[in-house]
Formats: structure tokens, C-alpha cells, sequence
């Protein structure tokens, strides 16, 4: 009467032979390793990014309306007055009338000449209304000296990057002097780092007051034209309501009709879709990329246990000889394939760990647990999927066929 193969009898079986084929296990393992591993960081990343983004889109708040030129003039040569495409002061006037507007900001967009000690560079620059360091106070953060006021001539605010890198081994400090389109302007005020994956271009800003970016502009802007405007609305005031009565205003004024405005207003909720659909779009590419390399790990590792499967024809037929059964004989070959699979699950996931902490010096990564969770579960599978087809050949071989192989 044959006895029935316990379960520690499987696993000390399966663990006996991966060890006879140590070198062919472990480069089994290793593709598994590869296949979760990038499982694992390119979710980690992606879904880094995708908190670190929203977590800074949530800065600015849902009460933003920000309103753009838009020149479709290019498209209709019989376009619509002069303000066609363009905003001007009066602009901002009527936006502030509209109700459920707390603070309108004005912006003008210019480069320049900026020189100090030695060097000089052409650079971006930022004209704007000094209420916008009040309206975010939690993404814009003073580190040393302070804000500008309205009205104040040839004073500058330099953000992080620009005040510790904007010159060769200069650090431009409160006080010091740039020469700006050849003249003489102070820096009164630094900013603290934002360092969030979207604050490059922040953190390089040089902010100067509206009226001095107006006379560096020259005939860049036409008298009186703003490059862009922002409106603060007063907290729980429904966005959308306000925004479609800064449309109507402003398209009245421009003298075109709501379809055919020449301006385009985004609000907070509306960049977050946008962002959220890009993001999220990555983050699905960067699964995809990484289960493909996962499956190609599993298809290694079924041509692994197709390879057992012939190696051990004989010793199947022993085994069938001894009396064990069909399903034994599967069941020793899908725990050699969870074996292989779960080492080389933990395997990756721990080398994912490493991965992941040295991308967060230059990535937003997450290390949720979830996350390492799925990249295990997703070598199991893999295994025990690539081990079903071989395992089922085995239990199929007759033994009498197999002791004579």
C-alpha cells in the first residue's frame, strides 16, 4: 500500500533538489528579482510624484482663477479690436468687480540684463503685484529680509535656486545690489526652498515690482498690457460661478462673445484634472513597463521548470513507481515554482527598498506598504502560473514511460 506524500515531505523534496541546481535556481530568482524590483520602484516613483503634485496643487488652493492671453487672431485675420488676444489694467479693474473676488494680481512676464560683480546673464524675470507673497503665504515663504510693497522702485525678491545659484560661486544675500538692464536694483528679501517636483521654475523666479517690469518690457508690452492675471477668490465662493462671470466680463469688454474669447481662464480644480490624468497616465505606463518585465521574468522561469520536467523524467517515473500520485507529482513541481517565486519576491522587494531610498535624493518616491505587497504578490502568481503547465506535463508522464527514458 503506498503512503501519501506529506507536505513537509514536498517541501524538503523541492528544497533538496533547488539546491543540486543552485546556480540554474539563482538565475531564475534573478529574473524575478529584476521583474519585481521594477515593479515596485517605478509604482513608488510614480505614485511619489503623483502625491508630491497634488500635495502642491492643494498650496494654491481651490479658490484660484488664473487668466491668460490667448491670440486667436492668427486663425481670423478679421479679428475683433485691438485688445485681440491680450490683457490690459483694465482688465484687472473688472475682475475685481466681479463678486466673490477677494484679490485680483497682476503679472508681467519680461527678461533682462542682470549683472553682479563680474557676471552678467540674460534671465527671466517677474513682475508682480506684492499682494500675491499674502495671498500664498504657505508656498511662498520668506527666509531672510522681507517682502516688497507696492509702489517701492528697483527692489528685487529672489527665490531659493536663484539667490543660491543664479551666479558662479556668488550667494546673493539681503542688501546686495544687481545691476539690472543698468540699473542699480536691491535685494530685499530671499525665499525658503520649495523643492516640490514642480517648483523648479519657482524656485529660479526673480521677482521684481509690476511697474519696473513695465519699463524693462518696453515695447515688448503695448501701454498698459499685462501678461497675465490671477484672482483670489473669498473662501467657499463657488469657482465656477465666479469664473464664468470673469468670462462674461471680460468678453464683453474684449468685444467678442463667450465662444470666441480671447483669453483662457484656468482654475485650481481644473489644473488638478489635467495633472491628475497626466500623472496618472504615467503611472500607468510605468506599471505596464514593469509587469512586461515581470512576465518576461516568469517566462524564464516556466522554461526553468519545462527544463526540471525532462532533466527528471526518470525520477518521475520512480517517484509514480513508489505509488505517488498525479497530483503529488504537480504539486512537487508548483512548490519548487513558489519557492523560486517567493525568494525571489523578497528578494526584489528588498533590493526595491534600497532603490528607493536612493532615488529620494533626486525623486518623490512613496513607500507605501502596499506597494511591496503587491510586488510580492505579483512574483507569486507569476511562479506559480509558469510552474502550472510544467507541473501538469509531469503528473502526466506514465511511469512506465518515464523509467525507461
Amino acid at each position: 500500500m503506498s503512503r501519501r506524500i506529506s507536505w513537509a515531505d514536498i517541501f524538503s523534496y523541492s528544497f533538496k533538489y533547488l539546491r543540486t541546481q543552485s546556480l540554474r535556481s539563482w538565475l531564475t530568482i534573478s529574473g524575478i528579482v529584476i521583474g519585481v524590483s521594477l515593479i515596485v520602484v517605478l509604482l513608488s516613483i510614480g505614485i511619489g510624484l503623483e502625491k508630491d503634485v497634488k500635495s502642491q496643487m492643494a498650496a494654491f488652493g481651490s479658490d484660484m482663477i488664473v487668466v491668460y492671453p490667448m491670440d486667436i487672431s492668427q486663425m481670423n485675420f478679421m479679428s475683433l479690436g485691438p485688445s485681440k488676444g491680450k490683457l490690459f489694467e483694465k482688465d484687472a479693474e473688472l475682475m475685481k468687480q466681479v463678486p466673490g473676488v477677494e484679490v485680483v494680481t497682476r503679472f508681467i512676464m519680461t527678461s533682462g540684463s542682470i549683472a553682479y560683480k563680474d557676471q552678467e546673464i540674460t534671465s527671466p524675470l517677474y513682475g508682480v503685484d506684492a499682494n500675491i507673497f499674502e495671498v500664498y503665504p504657505d508656498y511662498i515663504e520668506l527666509e531672510k529680509g522681507r517682502f516688497f510693497k507696492d509702489g517701492e522702485s528697483r527692489v528685487v525678491i529672489l527665490a531659493y535656486t536663484a539667490a543660491n545659484d543664479l551666479f558662479r560661486n556668488e550667494k546673493l544675500e539681503v542688501n546686495k545690489f544687481l545691476i539690472i538692464n543698468g540699473e542699480k536694483y536691491r535685494i530685499v528679501g530671499t525665499l525658503k526652498e520649495i523643492g516640490t517636483s514642480l517648483s523648479a521654475s519657482d524656485d529660479s523666479a526673480i521677482y521684481i515690482t509690476i511697474n519696473d517690469a513695465r519699463k524693462i518690457a518696453g515695447n515688448e508690452l503695448a501701454p498698459k498690457e499685462l501678461s497675465a492675471l490671477m484672482a483670489d477668490l473669498y473662501d467657499d465662493y463657488p469657482t465656477e460661478e465666479a469664473e464664468e462671470r470673469i468670462i462674461e466680463k471680460l468678453a464683453s469688454s474684449h468685444g467678442v462673445s463667450v465662444e470666441d474669447k480671447d483669453f483662457i481662464t484656468i482654475t485650481a480644480d481644473a489644473m488638478n484634472e489635467i495633472v491628475g490624468t497626466v500623472l496618472g497616465m504615467i503611472t500607468t505606463f510605468l506599471f505596464t513597463i514593469s509587469v512586461i518585465s515581470g512576465i518576461v521574468g516568469g517566462v524564464g522561469m516556466a522554461n526553468t521548470m519545462f527544463m526540471s520536467v525532462l532533466e527528471r523524467t526518470k525520477e518521475i517515473g520512480i517517484l509514480k513507481s513508489i505509488g505517488a500520485k498525479a497530483g503529488e507529482i504537480r504539486m512537487l513541481f508548483l512548490v519548487e515554482g513558489a519557492i523560486i517565486s517567493f525568494v525571489g519576491g523578497i528578494i526584489g522587494c528588498l533590493t526595491a527598498l534600497i532603490l528607493i531610498y536612493i532615488a529620494s535624493f533626486w525623486l518623490f518616491v512613496s513607500y507605501d506598504l502596499w506597494i511591496f505587497g503587491l510586488g510580492l504578490g505579483f512574483s507569486l502568481v507569476v511562479g506559480i502560473i509558469s510552474a502550472w503547465i510544467p507541473s501538469v506535463n509531469a503528473s502526466r508522464i506514465p511511469a512506465v514511460e518515464a523509467l525507461n527514458y
